[in-house]
């Protein structure tokens, strides 16, 4: 669905935690540091929710992340996430020499659980006095504190000091300096100074901090205020709950204040228990609301749009559609109307009820021309109608749509109104194919390979090896100049911005999730300014940061139309589309025999390239697997020692996801499509599709797939595989393998 302009969408939601599809609202808030812990599979939620696995399923990384565990700057643990190991032994040698070398070997000690020797380290750095101050300091207080266990007087002094009015914490930037805080206070209160634990969570509102970790504080002030027996900790609580209602501390709070049977607002508390899947418990509090009658027309809509979120989960999708009309009726043009017109379509569409499902997304659009769901909703209803078989209505909608819509969706329409007339016989319109709308769109892949994302891949794809673009800024300055008209500076004035500079120092020294907030933040902040765009992606990929590489080749790509992307130089194509660690997936590829640039298509997705990337469903790594399969697949190949953090190594990560891959493809006879959604959403629910498909094809596939994520992983991946064959593959437009 997404082209290349929308790319930067795709990559930021690898990095913060969405919220579920029985949610229906904007990403979660997260506070830029990719720099979380990996999690356990059953480190919060217990089942599948709307859009994701069901309970017993999942793939390597259990379907769709939710909101029900802590996002990656709530995560309790001070120690991070592994990073890139490096020779240990040469870090030391080096120790004293070079703080960035001094602080890389601080993170391999702190890598290797040599907590005592990491502080060192961290303090030798410390004693320099350099930009790394501050950090190492932080590190170093860490340390002490997994060192010596809670309550460590050293561990308490040195957070102190750091945290101390115009003390060193003050010099982080304001997403670490609030995580220091939080932490400090943990430290600080285990040692037995509540007094200055709550004084520094006090500062956390001051900082501007994201809303998960406020949660945090208020929640750790709570906690500290009850077991002081101080007034008001109950009015810390359920402010907690209402910053983030979806964060780890909001659930926290509330099962202290039904531990005390403190007042709180019932209807933020069922929200609560929604966003951490505690569905009994959700449906519960929501029912009894509604049974009391004492929500207002406003409240009720909620409450009943939420639990027709919870039948969802559970596959009751009758019950589904009537909470949703309950919600209709209680507040027919309030926040939650366009969302429950919406989803109750698509619900229709689940139970094979077209016609009723397009009479849903009429009103949609009728109701609510503005809403961010009308143009899906424009065009869901005209192939629901083709479906019932109103072909003559649907391929005319379907025309308009193409003169009325974004190139995403009028590729859609396009191709749509394609198979509709070839299932149906269904009078045509005279529409171009969807590569005239969107040629870097999924459908306009489908549309030129016909049959070949259903069907076994030809041998000839698994002989597609990448060979890198070389870099060249200056053919991008030129098409930059062309299309755009923007001048260039000789120099790039962002490149000695203080916050970029320390963002590279920062990635050279082993904190490369820190340095992704600060140059992400740059980047959007940037939009305008192509050329510096350029110049701080360039830096980023030679650093390692592909990501921010890629969201910067996103935006400057997003200024022009979708048609026009694929005459810009390969090379700025290729920032977009990368094909880092080529060794190691070629390497990967070849043992399992996959295609390596189907590989990098599911990389992309899953991860932007991040090696430590991970969601609170737990999944880590570049090919985001979860610990259980993780296991499972180390055993299969013998890897001894396996441990969860191996898979922050680009070798393992790879040749665990190329392993995983080529097992669901060989499971599912080469069908691509099955295989990658269970890949995403486990192999049940991908046979499940299989058996539910109601007309043939790639598009009769996922018009089957019921998991919202899923079947827009499926679109991304199928989309991103074609534009990786069209830059390294040398295919005269994006297109999947098909043919001997």
């Amino acid at each position: 669905m997404l082209g290349v302009a929308a790319l930067v969408v795709v990559v930021v939601a690898a990095f913060v935690t969405t919220r579920e599809a029985g949610d229906r609202g904007d990403a979660v808030e997260g506070d830029g540091i990719s720099v979380s812990v990996p999690l356990p599979s059953d480190f919060g939620a217990s089942g599948g929710g709307v859009g994701g696995p069901g309970p017993g399923e999942g793939g390597p990384s259990a379907g769709e992340p939710t909101s029900t565990g802590p996002s990656e700057d709530e995560v309790p643990s001070v120690l991070r996430i592994p990073n890139v190991r490096l020779a240990f032994s040469a870090m030391i040698a080096q120790a004293g020499a070079n703080t960035t070398f001094t602080y890389r070997a601080a993170v391999e000690a702190r890598d290797s659980a040599e907590y005592g020797l990491a502080a060192d380290l961290f303090d030798l750095v410390a004693e320099v006095g350099d930009e790394l101050r501050p950090f190492a300091l932080f590190r170093a207080a860490q340390m002490v504190a997994l060192r010596d266990g809670g309550g460590s007087a050293e561990a308490a002094d040195r957070y102190a000091s750091l945290l101390a009015v115009g003390g060193p914490a003050e010099d982080l930037p304001t997403t670490v300096r609030a995580i220091a805080v939080t932490e400090g206070a943990v430290a600080l209160e285990e040692a037995g100074r509540e007094g200055e634990a709550l004084v520094a969570l006090e500062r956390v509102e001051e900082l501007g901090a994201g809303s998960f970790t406020r949660a945090d504080a208020l929640w750790q002030r709570a906690r500290i205020g009850e077991a002081a027996g101080t007034p008001g900790w109950e009015d810390l609580a359920v402010e907690a709950m209402t910053v983030e209602p979806g964060s780890w501390a909001a659930v926290q709070a509330l099962d202290l204040l039904d531990a005390y049977e403190a007042p709180y607002p019932r209807l933020v508390a069922a929200y609560v228990t929604y966003r951490a899947s505690r569905n009994d418990d959700a449906v519960a509090r929501y029912q009894a609301l509604i049974d009391e009658g004492v929500l207002t027309p406003v409240e009720a809509g909620q409450a009943w749009f939420y639990l027709a979120a919870l039948r969802e989960r559970v596959f009751d999708r009758e019950g589904a559609i009537e909470a949703y009309h309950e919600s209709l009726a209680a507040d027919p043009e309030g926040a939650w109307a366009d969302d429950s017109r919406y989803w109750r379509g698509r619900v229709l569409e689940e139970l094979d009820r077209p016609q009723e499902a397009a009479f849903e997304y009429d009103l949609l659009v009728e109701a609510f021309p503005g809403s961010s769901f009308a143009e899906d909703g424009r065009l869901r209803a005209a192939v629901a109608l083709g479906l019932a078989g109103m072909g003559a209505d649907s391929t005319a909608r379907l025309a308009e749509i193409t003169r009325t819509a974004s190139p995403s969706t009028a590729a859609e329409a396009a191709h749509w109104h394609g198979v509709l007339v070839a299932l149906l016989d269904a009078p045509p319109a005279e529409l171009a194919p969807a590569a005239a709308y969107d040629p870097t769109s999924y459908t306009a892949a489908f549309e030129e390979s016909g049959e070949a994302a259903v069907g076994p891949l030809p041998g000839s794809a698994i002989e597609e090896v990448p060979e890198p673009v070389h870099d060249d800024s200056v053919a991008i300055d030129v098409w930059i100049a062309s299309m755009l008209g923007a001048s260039r500076e000789v120099e790039s004035p962002v490149l000695a911005e203080p916050e970029v500079k320390l963002a590279w120092l920062l990635a050279d020294a082993g904190e490369p999730g820190v340095a992704r907030g600060l140059l992400n933040a740059e980047v959007f902040a940037r939009a305008d300014e192509p050329y510096e765009l350029v110049a701080l992606a360039y830096e980023a990929k030679r650093r390692g940061l592909y990501d921010v590489a890629m969201n910067a080749a996103a935006i400057i790509l997003g200024a022009v139309e979708p048609a026009q992307q694929l005459a810009a130089p390969r090379e700025l194509l290729a920032l977009a589309y990368p094909v880092p660690f080529l060794d190691a997936a070629t390497e990967a590829a070849e043992e399992f025999e996959v295609p390596v640039l189907l590989l990098y298509a599911l990389m992309r997705q899953e991860s932007a390239f991040n090696p430590e990337a991970g969601s609170s469903a737990g999944a880590f790594g570049l090919t985001q697997v979860i610990l259980p399969t993780g296991e499972a697949i180390a055993a299969e190949l013998g890897v001894e020692q396996w441990t969860f953090g191996d898979l922050a190594q680009p070798s393992i990560a790879t040749r665990f996801g190329a392993y995983y891959l080529a097992a669901q493809l060989d499971a599912f006879e080469g069908h691509m499509l099955a295989a990658l959604s269970a890949y995403n959403g486990g192999p049940g629910n991908a046979a499940r599709w299989l058996e539910a498909q109601s007309f043939p094809g790639p598009n009769g596939y996922l018009y089957a797939v019921d998991f919202t994520e899923t079947r827009a992983y499926l679109e991304h991946v199928s989309a991103n595989y074609a534009m990786y064959r069209y830059l390294y593959a040398g295919t005269d437009v994006p297109g999947l393998p098909h043919g001997e």
